[in-house]
């Protein structure tokens, strides 16, 4: 895949012909149609960060920059798609099907640990100090307990473990944090 390009036009008066003609005859290439990207954060403590890397290493501050109103102040491109996928990761195992997410609660109301299973084997609908999730959720330690950097690492291990780790990756680079995002296989969709 290849990206397309295009030299910019400048505005009357931009200064003079020499420079014009420098910044005129460089190309700025941008994806293709149809292909994803994620432009950097410019405000911030993640300034320069995608909004792949900060769901993957602090969930808690997205999902406080999203409730406080702050992504859509800035205009984040894609915001409400990342943060609605976010909290809806799909847990395969790719020959049982999809498994399920039960966020257990410590004594305080703070995210203890996250347990993954199939649904008919995890027998907690009784169970207060639980909350289940049809998959993994990135935002539930933040909507429990508001700022839980602790919870919000819990999440983010079991994510490595049960989704990072079957496809093979030690690390999550940017790259691969991108792509993850990118692919609607690895979301449970919307309904209704």
């Amino acid at each position: 895949m290849t990206a397309s390009s295009f030299s910019p036009r400048l505005p009357t008066g931009f200064g003079s012909r020499a420079r014009a003609t420098s910044v005129a005859t460089h190309k700025i290439h941008l994806p293709l149609p149809g292909s994803a990207i994620w432009l950097p954060l410019t405000f911030g403590k993640h300034e320069g960060k995608t909004l792949p890397q900060v769901a993957l290493t602090d969930p808690d501050w997205l999902f406080w920059a999203e409730g406080d109103g702050i992504l859509v102040r800035f205009r984040v491109p894609r915001a409400v798609e990342l943060c609605f996928r976010a909290r809806n990761i799909r847990i395969s195992d790719g020959t049982r099907g999809a498994r399920v997410a039960d966020y257990v609660l410590n004594s305080s109301g703070k995210l203890s640990h996250v347990e993954v299973g199939y649904a008919n084997e995890m027998n907690r609908s009784e169970d207060r100090g639980v909350v289940r999730r049809p998959g993994l959720d990135l935002s539930v330690a933040h909507a429990i307990a508001g700022r839980d950097k602790l919870g919000a690492e819990r999440i983010l291990k079991a994510l490595s473990v049960h989704v990072f780790k079957p496809m093979g990756w030690a690390r999550v680079t940017k790259e691969r944090g991108e792509s993850f995002f990118n692919d609607a296989a690895n979301f449970i969709p919307m309904t209704g």
